[in-house]
């Protein structure tokens, strides 16, 4: 077994226990995180002793759902918190039992054990969410040392945004999926979160790009961060003063157009577009019960807000053309 601590921000220092494999794994989510000195506040443990089929549920079990996560029956046995995930449950049937601050986690014969990574974050859910983070469903970059978010309503552009904005306009990433805000004394904040970054691969066609690994699955290319930064020859940004809020709606076959809007348009957009709706707060592993506070009308006041249509491509192209002259 091998072990790797990451010290995520001001949030939490997990420790991981694991075999090799699932080290790696969790080192390519967390790329440039890891920290040897660093003292711990979790601890998740993989448990090699087979998971038996027979397990008993308590009937009081209550089944609920993780931030983003699989169901879980939760239930509490003495000291232990244990939460259990069926077999029909996407993330590989499993068991977490924790003592305090300490996880173990064992799974089913044949199943690979990469959900220790999905309870890292709702740990790191939990913990943001006490300390006044706030989420977003949106993709985040990292630009002059700036962050950038880009949100918007289904297949309406947040990940071409993302893909786009690295590809073409020396942006860095910092999250494919989530965008976690928090005001403090020198204002907003946004930081990266521990997701995969996908893109359809009509994407790599239109761009005429190959993807140098990755083989799309049903149509889609999908990198854990350090992946991703290998691909795409670049670093991921886990922290960044917040600098823009921009709705996407892009559209390849019109001209591009970016616009800034009021900040009551920008609370007004948020709250169509900035919630996901399978995004859940159920407290499955007894740490507490969190939920966002969704400080729109704040964060629309001090961060400018803009929309953003068209074809973002060719507006980048036309920016690096204006660049060379």
């Amino acid at each position: 077994m091998e072990e790797v601590i990451i010290k995520f921000l001001d949030i939490a220092t997990i420790k991981f226990i694991g075999t090799p494999e699932l080290i790696e794994l969790v080192k390519k989510y967390y790329p440039g995180l890891e920290n040897k000195k660093a003292k711990e506040n979790y601890t998740i443990k993989l448990n090699t002793r087979i998971l038996p089929t027979d397990l008993k549920i308590p009937l009081d079990a209550n089944f609920q759902r993780c931030f983003a996560g699989p169901h879980y029956y939760s239930w509490k046995n003495g000291e232990y918190n244990l939460a259990y995930s069926p077999p029909e449950e996407r993330g590989g049937s499993h068991i977490v039992i924790r003592k305090g601050n300490n996880f173990q986690v064992m799974f089913h014969e044949g199943e690979l054990p990469n959900q220790i990574v999905g309870i890292s974050r709702e740990i790191l859910t939990k913990e943001a969410l006490s300390k006044g983070y706030m989420p977003i469903h949106a993709s985040v970059v990292s630009k002059d040392g700036k962050g950038f978010i880009f949100f918007g309503g289904k297949n309406k552009g947040k990940s071409t945004s993302f893909f786009s904005s690295i590809i073409y306009d020396n942006a860095r990433p910092m999250s494919g999926d989530v965008a976690v805000v928090r005001k403090d004394d020198n204002g907003w904040k946004v930081i990266g979160w521990p997701w995969t970054a996908t893109i359809d691969q009509s994407f790599f066609d239109l761009t005429k790009r190959v993807p140098k690994q990755n083989i799309p699955n049903k149509g889609k290319i999908k990198y854990l961060p350090a992946d991703f930064c290998e691909e795409f020859s670049t670093q991921w940004i886990w922290e960044e003063p917040l600098e823009q809020i921009i709705n996407v709606d892009l559209d390849p076959n019109t001209k591009a157009a970016l616009k800034t809007i009021k900040p009551e348009e920008l609370k007004d957009r948020l709250e169509r577009f900035g919630k996901e709706k399978w995004w859940r707060w159920g407290d499955v592993f007894g740490l507490g019960k969190k939920e966002p506070i969704y400080e729109y009308e704040e964060i629309s006041q001090d961060i400018q807000g803009k929309v953003l249509t068209g074809d973002i491509i060719q507006l980048f192209k036309e920016r690096e053309n204006e660049r060379e002259l």
